[in-house]
């Protein structure tokens, strides 16, 4: 997907209260309502422009449960959980994360909330 037509769309984890601040548009939201928070851009995590197979949104950070996909296209019957994250040029969350690998994916959490979820 082009990052260039892909929306901007930022997440910032605030731990003394265990929730993000979303950034969208231009705009901070907090639980839906729009204000104007504290937003540390080195620690935010980016909407990938992808969405998982529940229609649900994956961010940079989040927790994926998903499965290997063999070189015929097969998937196998074994799950496993993931963290998306940036390199260098793309996403990444078990190889290069795609339409197909989001579409048998689920996200599960995020790695601020969900640690107990990568054991």
């Amino acid at each position: 997907m082009n990052s260039e037509m892909r929306e901007k769309e930022f997440r910032y984890y605030i731990k003394d209260i265990n929730n993000f601040v979303y950034f969208i548009n231009g705009l901070y939201y907090l639980n839906g309502k729009v204000g104007c928070y504290v937003f540390d851009w080195n620690k935010s995590e980016q909407f990938t422009g992808f969405y998982d197979k529940n229609g649900k949104k994956i961010y940079e950070g989040d927790i994926l449960k998903t499965y290997p996909i063999l070189a015929s296209d097969k998937i196998k019957d074994e799950s496993f959980n993931v963290v998306v994250k940036w390199l260098e040029s793309s996403w990444i969350a078990n190889g290069i994360l795609g339409k197909y690998q989001c579409s048998i994916s689920s996200v599960i959490g995020n790695k601020h909330q969900d640690q107990d979820l990568l054991k």
